[in-house]
């Protein structure tokens, strides 16, 4: 058991900055702003959930065999099953990397209503589009996973455009903002994230579970979401509201103190941090680079 004390040594520092550190997380859980942007997110969530139900209920009901174009691609790439799995598994890993990339400093976790926000865009997007081109899958979802499956039975319908691509590419494209210092040079959080992404496209295809062209629209929607400036079509009115899911001034949030100050609850990594620094006011001011 270690002591807390003057003379603890450097385990005693590392523990009280893991304390300090979680501490500085919980208040900002606390934000009035945070999770004001929350509880806009989860209200987007329900409307995209039952709007994905309800599209895939109407495909079902009018196109119950649509048309399999062919892919030139594919044909040259023989089906392998074991890829849905290996899917599956490095998307559960980006998501418990993208988490712990949050906690790992307070400045990244404001961040992370904005990202459940671009994600619940663009599957709302997905939701109209596979109704615009209803074409038929190469790999239903009664045949690729099993019965018990509900997100897969219920949701994985529809083709163009690959929401694991979209998703996959919009983390990597969001943390690219971001940088920590690597021995002597910043390294880009995307970075991080993007082999996990890359290896989840190759699996769509090895496994014969997207076409080519669903894989080129998820990359294209991805950048479109993460790079499109989404102030310039919001009224006039509602451009200052803070608490508003697709607001970007979150720097200017803390310059405000709408946020606390981080002096109380500063931690390691944020100290380190480029996005921090104020040789860098640009950056601070610009979430998509």
């Amino acid at each position: 058991m270690v002591r807390l004390g003057t003379n603890c040594g450097e385990r005693c520092f590392m523990w009280q900055a893991i304390k300090t550190h979680a501490q500085g997380i919980y208040e900002e859980l606390r934000q009035p702003v945070f999770v004001k942007r929350m509880l806009w997110n989860i209200g987007f969530a329900i409307i995209m959930v039952v709007s994905i139900y309800l599209n895939i209920q109407f495909l079902r009901t009018n196109y119950p065999a649509p048309p399999q174009p062919p892919d030139l691609l594919l044909d040259l790439i023989p089906r392998n099953d074991l890829f849905i799995l290996i899917g599956e598994l490095f998307s559960s890993l980006q998501v418990g990397v993208v988490l712990l990339l949050f906690v790992s400093a307070r400045h990244r976790f404001r961040q992370l209503p904005r990202l459940m926000f671009l994600l619940i865009l663009m599957y709302m997007i997905r939701g109209f589009v596979i109704v615009l081109t209803p074409l038929g899958q190469i790999r239903p979802p009664v045949e690729a996973y099993a019965a018990d499956h509900f997100i897969a039975q219920n949701f994985y319908h529809g083709m163009f455009f690959s929401g694991h691509t979209a998703s996959a590419l919009i983390q990597v494209m969001f943390f690219h903002q971001f940088t920590v210092r690597w021995f002597r040079r910043r390294l880009h959080l995307s970075y991080l994230i993007l082999p996990l992404a890359l290896v989840q496209i190759v699996s769509l295809l090895i496994s014969h579970q997207h076409y080519t062209i669903d894989i080129v629209g998820g990359f294209l929607i991805a950048y479109f979401v993460t790079q499109f400036d989404f102030m310039k079509i919001v009224p006039p009115g509602l451009r200052t509201v803070k608490w508003l899911p697709w607001y970007t001034g979150d720097q200017a949030l803390y310059a405000e103190g709408v946020y606390a100050a981080d002096a109380n609850y500063a931690s390691v990594y944020e100290r380190d941090d480029e996005y921090t620094s104020p040789e860098a006011p640009e950056r601070q001011h610009n979430p998509i680079p």
